[in-house]
């Protein structure tokens, strides 16, 4: 008896409340930014936030960082960026390299300093180059990596090239991803694709019946046209620490019964908010054994 009516209690207390809940913090002039260094990228891209929401009369113009100032350090060289200007941007600034190649393994040090602001900084470490492994097995195709210190997470994909042939003339190029599992629902009537997601595991399964489905959907019905499979490529994308904790953060608030605190989901950058990280991709081609192929009814060039 005494739980229920505590119960009740509880209820009537949260049920009565009339205060008004705001999402939007204290205001505080700092810098918010969003920089990820990226291999597949020539020219990096810093996103800085510039202009502060409206908010206890503080007028716009005083909200505006000025004299922002971006620049990375690897320890014995400095890469000043530049501020750039895009369209409808008018909240945000664009800082841009220029032509930066990322050295892999290597730590990085940003700052960002302005007018009226303390001047944030981060670090990171920036992902090893990967060996990346394809094992054909008897019923399973395996993907496999290594998994370096400065690396916490993974993504990873597998795609089949292919082509149409109709004596020695090639009808159509096809570049298809194999998904790494296949559910039938509906009796039999739709099939679900499920690729893969972010792991930290430095291995993944990709089983031959997926292969040979996606396959099978561009079988020439022609008795004159084969499909030849030409190669396959496997990349794998390594997240440093900071970039891999953002997004796992960013996607559990995807979860409609989670609870979102008025705070900060994630930061790595000091006097600051925001996220410094970064990312890379690797990738090895291949053929597919030519007895698999031919296995399944299909050509090997």
């Amino acid at each position: 008896m005494k739980t229920k009516i505590l119960v009740i209690v509880m209820i009537l207390f949260f049920g009565c409340r009339k205060d008004d809940f705001s999402p939007v913090g204290n205001y505080e002039k700092r810098a918010v930014a969003f920089a990820v260094l990226d291999n597949r990228m020539g020219n990096q891209i810093i996103k800085v936030q510039s202009l502060y929401p409206d908010k206890d009369n503080i007028s716009l113009l005083e909200k505006r960082i000025t004299n922002l100032k971006v620049n990375l350090s690897d320890g014995n060289n400095n890469f000043p960026f530049r501020d750039t200007i895009i369209q409808g941007s008018e909240n945000f600034s664009y800082f841009t390299s220029g032509n930066f190649n990322i050295n892999r393994g290597s730590k990085y040090w940003l700052t960002i300093s302005g007018d009226d602001i303390p001047t944030a900084t981060s670090e990171i470490i920036t992902p090893r180059a990967q060996d990346i492994t394809l094992y054909y097995a008897s019923d399973k195709i395996q993907l496999k990596y290594s998994k370096y210190s400065s690396v916490k997470g993974f993504l990873h994909h597998y795609y089949v090239e292919f082509y149409i042939r109709e004596g020695n003339k090639i009808i159509q190029n096809y570049r298809v991803e194999i998904p790494s599992e296949l559910r039938i629902i509906n009796d039999g009537k739709d099939t679900i694709r499920i690729y893969p997601a972010l792991t930290k595991e430095n291995n993944h399964i990709f089983s031959y019946s997926s292969l040979f489905t996606e396959l099978e959907k561009y079988k020439p019905e022609a008795i004159n046209r084969k499909l030849v499979v030409k190669r396959t490529i496997a990349t794998v994308l390594s997240l440093d620490y900071n970039l891999y904790n953002y997004v796992s953060t960013v996607r559990g608030f995807s979860d409609p019964v989670s609870v979102r605190l008025d705070q900060i989901n994630y930061s790595n950058i000091a006097n600051g908010y925001g996220v410094f990280g970064a990312v890379a991709i690797d990738s090895v081609i291949e053929k597919i054994p030519a007895f698999l192929v031919q296995g399944f009814g299909f050509e090997s060039e």
